[in-house]
């Protein structure tokens, strides 16, 4: 059975433990559950992305 997605706000903090944590024990945490949740780090980006572009607030049209 494979994992709910989590949400954004999460995704966003493991991907930024990843590359910028001083612990190392944050930083392995993060890229396990990247792993186990997108495969890779790279898919867990695209997420974001994907994300963020349907999030996107949309202009105002007059009718």
């Amino acid at each position: 059975m494979p994992l709910p997605i989590p949400p954004i706000v999460l995704v966003k903090t493991w991907l930024q433990l990843t590359s910028n944590s001083h612990e190392k024990e944050a930083r392995m945490h993060a890229k396990k559950m990247i792993a186990n949740t997108f495969g890779s780090v790279d898919i867990a980006i695209e997420y974001i992305e994907q994300s963020s572009i349907n999030q996107k607030p949309q202009p105002y049209l007059k009718t």
